[in-house]
């Protein structure tokens, strides 16, 4: 590393950046909807030893990757990972100016641009890593709250992946009726359990696709006909309400509980492609007693106390460290952003979720071989009836018998969550019929 050729711009403009950033934050806020949730459900906070605990158990920006400690930044155009438990991941993006870009910058200055003009172009770099880092903590906590792990996939990074997993507990887990469906007795079931462990959902998080199905089942259509005081039977064709009747029908319906619409897209960069995903899984809810889920864990980079001579530095967002070089063979300009960094949520003992693909039907084919109707097929497997009822008996407290239909069976596994589920496929093991 030498000193950038620019050096001296770099150090009038580096000392302005996180104003930059937070006009430029703001406008993408504004006109065009880029949110930062991790921003305003999380809490910044310090860790001086660089360690991470849960007290639960046309510009397009680029999400950042996150690096090992002693690995090199890698290069956008124009992103592994190394984990040890409970230390903060270094996560980095960088981004070159080529020599065409070097010589168009150094003819601005000859032909007397304006100031303006260069700071212009002398910020992009800056912005461009600023916000890649925003976009990597911003995927993370996606993932993290939707899920209850953190993962970096070999799609989008090179080398080893990330994993944190944050001990979503199986009890608070909940499957649907029907797959791929999600009803309002589905969202009921998960809101009488949290309700039943002393905890008030406040906000259910959802993907703005699966909450735009929601809107249209007939459950829905007749809650919000019912809320306008309408009067139908079921010969009514009830027209599908809008969101604003819906949320506030709902609202109305179970004591104020909103919906946490969710449409994020990151984009990634792999070999040069750049690609859209989208962190939240469009098949999870995930029900929260309050928005303030966790924190944002952070801590001091070495090359913060430990500074490379001749390298120009800028710290934005307190954790974020800016920083401009030069190379020479080929000569380059090298803009980097760097920070130890880590989304943690918190409280999983009372964040609920539920998985709208979780549902088990009835196996039509083995169901039309049993013509004496004593087994019942479900998770892929065969049992006795009489005893497989039993055992659903003493886990859900119900009345129903061997010569209850097989469907009304699967229904009512269908309510479990995921904890009893697992505790019914362990005593039933022993009752396969195969």
């Amino acid at each position: 590393m030498i000193a950038s050729q620019f050096a001296d711009l770099s150090k009038r403009i580096f000392p302005k950046l996180q104003n930059i950033v937070e006009k430029e934050r703001g406008e993408r806020n504004g006109a065009k909807k880029r949110t930062y949730l991790h921003k305003t459900m999380l809490r910044k906070v310090y860790s001086a030893d660089q360690k991470w605990t849960s007290a639960s158990v046309d510009t397009t920006y680029v999400r950042a990757d996150t690096v090992s400690m002693n690995s090199p930044l890698p290069i956008k155009k124009r992103d592994s990972l190394a984990h040890a438990s409970g230390t903060l991941p270094k996560q980095g993006i960088s981004r070159i100016m080529e020599e065409s870009d070097i010589n168009t910058i150094n003819i601005m200055k000859a032909q007397g641009a304006k100031w303006t003009q260069i700071a212009s172009k002398l910020t992009e770099d800056p912005l461009f890593c600023s916000i890649g880092l925003d976009e990597s903590n911003e995927a993370n906590f996606l993932t993290a709250l939707c899920e209850g792990v953190v993962a970096v996939e070999d799609l989008t990074n090179v080398g080893t992946a990330l994993r944190v997993n944050f001990g979503y507990l199986p009890k608070n887990g909940f499957g649907v009726t029907t797959p791929g469906e999600i009803t309002l007795d589905d969202i009921e079931r998960v809101l009488a359990a949290a309700d039943g462990d002393g905890n008030s959902i406040s906000v259910i998080c959802i993907a703005l696709s699966t909450y735009k199905k929601l809107r249209q089942t007939q459950g829905v259509k007749e809650l919000a006909a019912t809320y306008r005081g309408q009067i139908f039977d079921s010969d009514t064709s009830l027209p599908t309400p809008t969101s604003s009747l819906f949320d506030e029908a709902f609202a109305d319906q179970y004591n104020g509980v909103r919906f946490l619409k969710i449409d994020r897209s990151i984009i990634y960069e792999k070999n040069g492609v750049r690609k859209a995903y989208k962190p939240w899984n469009a098949n999870r809810l995930v029900y929260l007693t309050t928005e303030n889920v966790g924190s944002l864990v952070w801590g001091t980079l070495a090359e913060k106390t430990s500074p490379v001579e001749g390298v120009v530095y800028t710290t934005v967002d307190e954790m974020k460290l800016i920083s401009r070089f030069r190379t020479a063979n080929p000569l380059v300009e090298t803009t980097a952003g760097q920070m130890l960094a880590l989304t943690v949520i918190e409280g999983v003992d009372q964040i609920y979720y539920q998985d709208i693909t979780d549902a088990q039907t009835v196996d039509a084919e083995k169901e039309a071989q049993d013509s004496t109707d004593v087994k019942v097929t479900i998770w892929g497997h065969t049992y006795k009836k009489t005893e497989f009822v039993q055992e659903l008996n003493k886990i859900t407290g119900g009345k129903l018998t061997a010569k209850s239909a097989d469907e009304k069976i699967i229904a009512r596994v269908n309510e479990l969550n995921d904890e009893d589920e697992a505790t019914l496929k362990a005593t039933v093991e022993s009752h396969k019929s195969e």
